[in-house]
């Protein structure tokens, strides 16, 4: 295939830009000879990771290879946390077996739910009856890998898929799926689904695996739950999925678009008592969504939307007129959405999977066609469908970090999980070939199976995005790290600046000439700290700093022979191009000076009667003072939760304060005198104000 010139740069930046990413620590691969599969990722609170799936044939970890007992089986493995297998084995019977979740309790129980035919093992001797239809079939062991208990559910004309498990912190554990038939037993609590067939969630003593209550909801077509979390405190229990047509739940009605496959997402309290249900769909068959909830007891929800959605009562439009786009939707305890936005190009873009660490950044995993834009960044996939893992800011959700991992075929990331140390775990599918890192590993045939680790940290990509850097002594230049972490530690020739300590923007006005090596160490809002690449940067001997006279309303430059564009109050003044000028009224003037070498550099600023800046300047109860200053500027009165930006005349980023509060100072003393812009961010509104540094 002939990629396009376009194409292939495209590739280049999301290469330079990926080498910046956190790195993955570990993969690792699970290779059979036909397609093998994987669901479900979890950890113990002993730091093992564990990933279950399906396979058929055989399943290879390392060199030991499981052997399926009849079409399709299930298979759960288990590594440290620094990627060393400990065990892994299967589970199923001769006709397909499938699951999709598991999860693993604060004690290091872990429980897998999965489906079968006729009947199936689990363990050496334990079997499970599903007569003539496919039923579930949920299991647990405890930390020492010993089976304590197995359970069947399911009716005896319908066919169950294996459903969706998570655990809450006191020993429960609760299961979501589809069911269908009368007098269905989910223990002594018989379900009677409203007709094809309904979703159904259950509450499950994780001790004795007794049913504690079950509830279901549907219409009479075909609805099904593909997702279920709890909260850290257990008060609300989470369940996302889809429904067709006409529906309810206890009496709450739901009807999809044009009688095609819509989404629900719903809230039970601990009791089992339904607190709400809501919905979200297109005029075609919604497909993909997924839920988790959060550090503060929120849903979160991501999947695929495509066309124009509209998700309780609120529009989104996909960006792609027939394929999906990856959304992310945050829900409160009370059912109310909150916010909602979208990410992705023209192709497809879906999200598998969800989740928190500790301080509510947000990971999502999926798979992205081609190109996807995320916040601006565009990335390119290796071929086909790429898997990705993405994280998101807590506060504002502005991007944080994207890894891909890809081939020449089509590639998914299907789950993702974090740890106490706020390291990420993925687990994936790929064609043929994985390329993570530029690393290259082959697989058997068909589709395969990834387990990987990647680095707690920041993103670490620079601007510009290259090793080597040439300018003019003096010239107005810098490089630029992503901004909005909370510490930067720059290095030039091994010695600490302490000049840009915080800042995460590194001037390079004032390197003498000579070469220099910079790089910059970031530390996140996870404490997690890494280094960027190093970049050369070349000064030669250059301009003159140019300096502005005035006279009356003339202003002249001091630099003769060169090219000049002036500036008004941070503008370009259009066709301005001559050494000197007329002001047209007051003001603060700047002009940048490039001589015949292309060597370029800035004036100060030079004000003519006053700037659009007001003294002490209030914004609500929100006091910006000294204003003009000669230093530092403090930001007082500013309440809880709010965001602040200092950006340059140039747009560069000087200050990024988050979730700051009360009295916080900004210093301007060390930056050059001229126009800033000052960018307030509360929860009442967003204000702006010019800041002059005299």
């Amino acid at each position: 295939m002939i990629r396009s010139v376009a194409t292939l740069l495209l590739m280049l930046s999301a290469a330079v830009t990926m080498s910046a990413q956190p790195k993955f620590l570990w993969t690792k691969l699970g290779l059979g000879p036909t397609f093998d599969d994987v669901r479900a990722i979890a950890l113990s609170p002993q730091g093992d990771v564990r990933i279950a799936g399906n396979f058929s044939d055989s399943i290879s970890f390392g060199d030991e290879a499981l052997q399926s007992s009849g079409n399709y089986d299930m298979y759960m493995a288990r590594y440290t946390k620094s990627g060393a297998l400990l065990m892994f084995d299967s589970y199923g019977g001769i006709d397909i077996d499938d699951v999709r979740s598991i999860c693993v309790d604060n004690k290091g129980n872990f429980y897998l739910a999965g489906a079968f035919a006729y009947s199936a093992f689990v363990g050496e001797d334990v079997f499970a009856d599903g007569e003539a239809s496919v039923d579930i079939v949920l299991a647990k062991w405890n930390s020492m890998g010993i089976l304590q208990w197995t359970k069947v559910f399911g009716g005896k004309n319908y066919d169950e898929s294996a459903p969706y498990l998570t655990c809450d912190s006191t020993g429960n554990v609760y299961m979501a799926g589809g069911f269908g038939g009368t007098n269905v037993a989910f223990g002594t609590t018989k379900l009677n689904s409203s007709g094809a067939g309904d979703m159904f969630i259950a509450k499950i003593n994780g001790a004795t695996g007794d049913v504690i209550w079950a509830k279901n909801g549907g219409g009479f077509k075909g609805d099904e739950a593909l997702s279920v979390s709890v909260t850290k405190t257990g008060d609300l229990v989470y369940v996302a999925g889809t429904f067709i047509g006409a529906a309810q739940w206890n009496g709450n009605k739901l009807e999809s678009v044009n009688d095609k496959m819509d989404f629900f997402y719903a809230a039970y309290d601990a009791n089992g008592n339904l607190k709400w249900v809501k919905k979200a769909g297109f005029p075609g068959d919604d497909r993909y969504i997924t839920c988790v909830a959060d550090q503060n007891g929120d849903m979160l929800i991501t999947g695929a939307i495509n066309g124009q959605t509209t998700w309780d009562g609120q529009s989104i439009n996909a960006n792609g007129e027939f394929r999906s786009d990856l959304v992310l939707a945050r829900v409160t305890k009370l059912g109310a959405l909150d916010k909602i936005v979208r990410f992705g190009d023209v192709n497809t873009d879906v999200g598998y999977a969800i989740t928190t660490d500790s301080k509510n950044n947000i990971y999502i995993a999926g798979a992205f066609d081609s190109t996807t834009v995320i916040a601006n960044n565009t990335f390119g996939s290796l071929g086909g469908l790429d898997a990705f893992a993405l994280r998101l800011r807590a506060n504002d959700w502005s991007f944080d970090w994207f890894r891909q991992a890809g081939g020449p075929y089509d590639d998914e990331m299907r789950g993702i999980a974090v740890d106490k140390q706020n390291i990420p775990y993925v687990c994936g599918t790929f064609d043929t070939r994985l390329m993570i890192d530029g690393e290259s590993q082959d697989g058997d045939r068909y589709t395969d199976v990834f387990v990987g680790a990647i680095e707690c940290g920041p993103n670490t990509a620079l601007r510009p995005a290259t090793a080597e850097i040439s300018i003019c002594l003096g010239a107005d230049s810098s490089i630029t790290a992503p901004d909005g972490y909370p510490a930067y530690a720059w290095t030039v020739n091994g010695a600490a600046n302490t000049t840009d300590a915080r800042r995460n923007v590194l001037e390079l006005s004032k390197l003498p000439v000579g070469t220099h090596k910079i790089k910059v160490r970031i530390t996140d809002q996870n404490d997690c700290s890494l280094t960027s690449k190093e970049v050369t940067v070349t000064v030669t001997e250059g301009l003159a700093k140019p300096v502005i006279t005035q006279n009356g309303m003339a202003l002249t430059c001091s630099i003769d022979g060169a090219t000049y564009v002036w500036y008004r109050e941070g503008k370009e003044m259009k066709n301005v191009t001559t050494r000197e000028i007329t002001a047209p009224g007051n003001g603060m003037y700047r002009v940048r000076v490039t001589d015949s070498t292309g060597c370029t550099r800035w004036s100060d600023p030079i004000v003519i009667g006053s700037t659009s800046v007001d003294e002490d300047e209030t914004i609500s109860d929100i006091t910006v003072y000294p204003n003009p200053t000669q230093g530092d500027v403090h930001v007082s009165n500013l309440p809880s939760g709010s965001t602040v930006m200092l950006v340059d005349v140039l747009g560069r980023m000087i200050e990024h304060r988050l979730d700051v509060s009360g009295t916080i100072t900004l210093p301007l003393g060390d930056q050059p005198h001229g126009q800033y812009t000052l960018a307030i961010k509360t929860p009442a509104g967003e204000f702006t104000r010019l800041v002059l540094r005299r």
